[in-house]
């Protein structure tokens, strides 16, 4: 978990409006969860905090649990 987004809660992040960017070590995945995704997974994970959500998170396409998980802001439009 990237250092900016650790000492978030869920609810904090979903709150946030960050991108969540999950980038898997085993295959190289990178994916991006955009705030109305996060909002839909994370809306019950309100009082976890991120790093403990990050280590429940694998990876779609190879199934390792070796993801890091970071935020990005979106740019205005």
């Amino acid at each position: 978990v990237h250092k900016d987004i650790a000492a978030l809660y869920g609810w904090q992040f979903v709150e946030s409006g960050l991108t969540l960017i999950v980038e898997c070590d085993g295959c190289g995945r990178v994916s991006e969860w955009p705030p109305r995704l996060v909002k839909r997974n994370f809306a019950k994970l309100g009082r976890k905090r991120m790093p403990d959500i990050a280590s429940r998170m694998r990876c779609a396409k190879c199934r390792s649990n070796w993801v890091k998980v970071s935020g990005k802001r979106e740019p205005a439009r």
